[in-house]
């Protein structure tokens, strides 16, 4: 008896209208943002979906999805809706652009008096906005501060600006103190010069992990607003790797850290490749494209002719016979990035308001690429390529997704958070 019961109860659950079978399905679709030069800078835009080839991992994909963005074009076309009139169809609000831009000044790797020119450069950007530019205003000291989110009033933006005082960079003057004076005693300089070593390094340790974790924040942060994101990142950088001789990284500097406190030991070396890597890889999967902009500008290196020649040759620029060269130190930090996510860096240049310009123009037109994965989510990052069958091109997108089959978890911020406008 009891157990028809529980046969007839079970078949009462099964079959009662309140279990209908719900059918699941999920679809991967990778979206790559790309921006195409010619070799004056100018953009290209008549480029068609044959004309790219897409890879993931070495493996042509098939392009399941193509547009390209032109904003003059869709400026002309843009009709007025009737009052009260909206729309949920993707691309149907003329008034969403297709990027947005974030002007991240950075005063905790950025010297004092440079702190000044960099404002200014992005006073005069503003005042020149034009009415369909979006841009959003952050500050990096020891956190991460929203001085006003994404607005295309140039007066809001000003009037947070005016309320932004920056700050005097301590880390970055006590990673630069200078060595101290002889006492005499060759043993114990060495002593000295490697406990200043050992407190510059940390300190520039520290600058670089608190960097790093702001521009995951700042991902995350952006990570829900559709389409391509610009982040102008105005700073003076930091090394990407220390203990080594900025002409020979094979070489490590000497200090006197270790048990016999005059002993002669190698500096450690420390470098911050995977924490750029990460950094990177979360600015791709929230669709941000980094442009550092060198906050010290076209500075003069007082250092010996030799080292400037040297410097200027490792380059490709040249050597230089007694004359100024640009400080080129935190180049490759810089420039990683902007490879990575597909943006680009400006160096030894003046012209902030232009730099933020440029890389708000970079989305005037712009290429989405668009295919569904054909194997299944590993939850690993894949490395992307892509191609176009014209020679002569410069062509940016970002270079790697992560291949999930669950929608990224929000990240918590490490040891930087980001604060809202006071």
């Amino acid at each position: 008896m009891i157990q028809r019961l529980s046969v007839f109860l079970f078949a009462i659950v099964l079959f009662s209208p309140a279990q209908e079978p719900v059918i699941r399905v999920n679809t991967r679709l990778v979206q790559v943002s790309v921006i195409v030069h010619d070799h004056s800078g100018r953009p290209v835009a008549d480029l068609r979906q044959d004309d790219f080839t897409l890879l993931d991992r070495g493996r042509p994909q098939k392009i399941a999805f193509f547009s390209m963005y032109a904003e003059d074009a869709a400026r002309t076309a843009s009709v007025s809706r009737p009052a009260n009139l909206f729309s949920n169809r993707s691309g149907d609000d003329v008034n969403i652009p297709p990027s947005v831009t974030i002007v991240l000044m950075d005063v905790l790797n950025t010297h004092f008096e440079d702190q000044k020119q960099v404002r200014e450069g992005v006073i005069a950007f503003l005042e020149k906005m034009r009415p369909e530019d979006r841009v959003a205003l952050y500050g990096l000291g020891r956190e991460v501060r929203v001085l006003h989110d994404f607005t295309t009033s140039p007066e809001r933006l000003l009037r947070a600006l005016a309320k932004y005082r920056g700050r005097v960079p301590i880390e970055l003057e006590t990673s630069e103190a200078n060595p101290p004076d002889s006492t005499g005693d060759d043993d114990f300089d060495t002593f000295l010069k490697g406990m200043q070593e050992q407190m510059s390094d940390f300190v520039n340790t520290d600058r670089a992990l608190r960097t790093y974790y702001a521009l995951e924040a700042i991902a995350d942060h952006v990570s829900a607003l559709p389409g391509r994101k610009n982040l102008v990142w105005i700073s003076g950088g930091f090394p990407l790797t220390l203990g080594t001789d900025p002409l020979n990284p094979n070489l490590q500097s000497s200090s006197t850290l270790g048990a016999d406190p005059l002993g002669k030991t190698l500096r450690d070396r420390r470098t911050f490749i995977e924490e750029g890597l990460r950094a990177a890889r979360a600015m791709s999967n929230a669709n941000v494209a980094i442009y550092p902009v060198d906050a010290r500008g076209t500075r003069i290196d007082r250092n010996d002719t030799a080292a400037s020649d040297a410097r200027s040759s490792k380059r490709g620029i040249g050597a230089f016979n007694h004359t100024a060269v640009p400080v080129d130190q935190n180049f490759d930090t810089m420039g990683q990035l902007a490879d990575k996510t597909g943006g680009r860096a400006f160096f030894n240049n003046n012209d902030f308001a232009g730099a933020i310009a440029q890389a708000v123009d970079d989305a005037r037109i712009t290429y989405t690429l668009g295919f569904y994965p054909d194997s299944e989510p590993d939850d690993r990052y894949h490395e992307l390529k892509v191609k176009v069958n014209r020679s002569g091109l410069d062509v940016r997108y970002r270079k790697s997704y992560l291949d999930s089959a669950d929608a990224p978890l929000r990240r918590k911020p490490g040891r930087c958070r980001l604060s809202a406008p006071w």
